[in-house]
């Protein structure tokens, strides 16, 4: 490029350099008080890429939570209306134990006797 381009037409400039060498090639003089703009300074690229890969590490959660939470709430709720009650289940034993001492013939109720239970 620099040998199709005169020399007079072309500026090869480092921001590094500032202000100087690019007034000097636009003819303008030297903003007095206004510092040389800095955009990416190292601090600002690094809280940009902190930024950046927390972003990145919490999207996924930020949808993938709120499913897995939907997805126990249904999940509980299926298994909820299956199990029986404690109640239930002692009726249910109960119930089962007197039908097969008449079954098998064998007396005596059902069991040993607790203390102040009635037959």
């Amino acid at each position: 490029m620099q040998a199709a381009i005169p020399a007079e037409r072309l500026l090869i400039f480092n921001v590094k350099q500032g202000w100087g060498p690019l007034c000097a090639y636009l003819g303008r003089p030297v903003p007095a008080g206004i510092p040389f703009p800095h955009m990416h300074t190292r601090a600002k690229l690094q809280g940009e890429m902190y930024f950046l890969e927390l972003v990145t590490w919490i999207w996924p959660l930020a949808l993938l939570l709120p499913l897995a939470v939907l997805h126990l709430l249904a999940a509980g709720g299926r298994r909820g209306g299956a199990a029986p009650s404690r109640r239930q289940g002692k009726e249910d034993a109960a119930a089962g134990a007197g039908a097969g001492a008449g079954a098998e013939g064998g007396g005596g109720g059902g069991g040993p006797r607790r203390r102040g239970a009635r037959r």
